[in-house]
């Protein structure tokens, strides 16, 4: 398949309820020169007959079965196996508009650029929207044409950081993920490679207009009940401030601190109400909290509520922990593109 121009990754597993939705909206794409790499990550219902329906009708279909070792294997996997020159990745439980790869390429043709960004909207399964048409769109949306390290310092705006952060809202060239693997057993993989993949890149292009819609209330492969292995977050939020320290870089570092911090309250909140972590780790996490939450130098750079709010948080780390997790939920609605 020396033409194939595009791979598009789904990793999935027991993903019966929606795989169908999903391979429909990736296979009624305007652009056509792209095969779809799906990895089944040892799913235990109905999912593999329904990729094999699929495939019947699809030649640019492959299925790559594999044991259960959870989505950063799948990812790697499908990186291994593809065969185009440029990547995207596509949740199985998620959808994309039909103009999705068509625009996403044309940006990266046209830009010059090693990484094209779209918008998100988040549906939840109760609404009604369509994914041909945003009610947002425009015939003049807005193009934004940034280096790696300025797409991260917009991290601080509402929402910005999931448009950042997250893997499946991009097109990326191949060449961005050389030498580059997710990490294996981890959750929170797409933070863990932001640094990584996206600091180094010269020309990254972000349209605003929406071309992927991300499911928030399913059973996908992200979406599970709160556990221990949430702790992921707090652990890469550490290694992104730690990157940005020793790259010298003290604007990124102090924004990667505040959501360090951020982290390390909301996990606080989380793992004492759920009770799912020992009282050692509750322990790390607040020394953690007392050593980056103390002076008052960097909070300089940052606004008088966060300010506010990381003061208090050394005297009330559960309160502030509490406050974060119900902002990041109003957020979330307040910014939610409706259908």
């Amino acid at each position: 398949m020396k033409d194939v121009i595009i791979s598009v990754i789904i990793p999935t597993y027991n993903a019966e309820k929606y795989i169908k939705r999903c391979l429909e909206s990736v296979f009624a794409q305007t652009y056509k020169n792209y095969e779809v790499i799906v990895i089944d990550d040892g799913s235990t219902d109905t999912t593999k007959l329904i990729l094999n329906e699929f495939a019947k009708w699809h030649k640019q279909l492959h299925i790559y079965s594999t044991t259960h070792l959870g989505v950063s294997a799948a990812r790697n996997k499908g990186l291994e196996m593809s065969r185009g020159d440029y990547i995207a990745f596509v949740d199985a439980d998620d959808e994309i508009s039909p103009y999705y790869l068509e625009t996403l390429y044309r940006l990266l043709q046209k830009y010059q650029a090693q990484i094209s960004v779209c918008g998100i909207c988040h549906v939840h399964s109760t609404e009604k929207y369509s994914n041909s048409l945003p009610k947002n769109s425009s015939a003049k949306n807005a193009i934004q044409l940034r280096t790696g390290r300025e797409f991260l310092s917009k991290m601080e705006e509402p929402l910005r950081y999931e448009i950042t952060a997250v893997c499946w809202n991009k097109l990326y060239h191949k060449d961005v993920f050389t030498n580059k693997n997710y990490p294996l057993g981890r959750i929170y993989e797409d933070s863990a490679m932001i640094q990584d993949v996206l600091y180094p890149l010269q020309r990254i292009a972000e349209t605003d207009e929406v071309l992927y819609f991300y499911h928030t209330e399913s059973d996908g492969i992200t979406r599970t009940a709160y556990s221990r292995k949430q702790l992921d977050e707090v652990l890469f939020a550490k290694k992104r401030m730690l990157f940005f320290r020793d790259k010298k870089e003290r604007e990124l570092y102090i924004l990667a601190r505040k959501q360090y911090c951020i982290a390390l309250l909301k996990h606080y909140y989380l793992s004492r109400k759920t009770k799912v972590v020992s009282e050692h780790i509750l322990m790390r996490l607040r020394q953690e909290q007392k050593r980056y939450l103390k002076g008052f130098g960097w909070k300089k750079k940052l606004s008088p509520k966060v300010s506010i709010v990381f003061e208090t948080a050394r005297y009330a780390p559960y309160i502030c922990g509490a406050f974060i997790v119900w902002w990041d939920k109003f957020l979330e609605k307040k910014y939610r593109t409706k259908k």
